[in-house]
C-alpha cells in the first residue's frame, strides 16, 4: 500500500472513530462521484429504499427478485457484483458498499435514460424500459432531497467562516473502497478529490 493510500486509510479510520458522520460523508461523497448526482439524491434514494437500514432485506418482490442493503440492491445485479467481490454478504455487511453498488446501477440508469437524473431515479426503481413506472417513486425521492435541504438550512443558521477541510488523502478514502468504485466504474484511473 503506497503512503498516499495509508494516510487514507488512517485518515478515514481516524474521522470514522471521531466521526461517524464524517465517515457517512465521505462514502456519499465518494457514491455522488461515482453516480454523477448529489450526494442528496442518494441520502434521499437510501432513505426511500430502505428507510436508512443497511440490512434491510424485501423478498416479496412480483418476479421473484429480493432486493438488500440500504439501497435496496436489486438481485440481478448480484452475479455481476460478484464478479467483482462484492456479494450479498457484502452489501449487508457494509453499507458503504452497498451505497456504492447503488450509485453503480443509478449510474447505468443515467446511461440508459440519457442523463437526466430523475428519469434516471424513475429508472433505478423500476427499470430502464419501465420509466412511468418508477416515477412515483422518483417523486417521493425528490420530496426527500427537499425535505433534507430545508432542515439543512434551519439548522445552519447565519453562515460561519469556513472550517479547514480535509486533506485530498482523506477525502479519497481507503484504498479498498477506491478500488472496489474504480472497479464499479469499470476504470483504472485513481480516484480523485472532489
Amino acid at each position: 500500500m503506497g503512503v498516499i493510500a495509508r494516510i487514507g486509510v488512517v485518515a478515514i479510520m481516524t474521522i470514522s472513530a471521531a466521526s461517524p458522520a464524517a465517515a457517512a460523508d465521505l462514502c456519499f461523497a465518494r457514491a455522488s462521484r461515482l453516480a454523477h448526482v448529489e450526494p442528496d439524491i442518494l441520502l434521499a434514494m437510501s432513505f426511500v429504499e430502505s428507510r436508512w437500514h443497511p440490512d434491510r432485506v424485501n423478498s416479496s418482490n412480483a418476479n421473484g427478485t429480493e432486493d438488500v442493503c440500504l439501497m435496496q440492491v436489486n438481485s440481478i445485479h448480484h452475479d455481476r457484483l460478484a464478479a467483482i467481490g462484492v456479494t450479498r454478504d457484502r452489501l449487508l455487511g457494509n453499507w458503504c458498499i452497498c451505497l456504492l453498488a447503488g450509485a453503480q446501477v443509478l449510474g447505468e440508469m443515467m446511461d440508459a435514460v440519457g442523463g437526466d437524473v430523475w428519469t434516471a431515479v424513475a429508472a433505478y426503481n423500476a427499470g430502464p424500459n419501465n420509466i412511468a413506472g418508477g416515477r412515483r417513486y422518483a417523486t417521493k425521492v425528490r420530496q426527500v432531497v427537499e425535505a433534507v435541504r430545508t432542515v439543512r438550512r434551519r439548522l445552519a443558521g447565519p453562515p460561519t467562516p469556513q472550517s479547514p477541510s480535509l486533506p485530498a488523502e482523506a477525502i479519497a478514502g481507503d484504498a479498498q473502497l477506491d478500488a472496489l468504485a474504480a472497479q464499479l466504474r469499470g476504470a483504472e484511473e485513481p480516484p480523485h478529490a472532489p
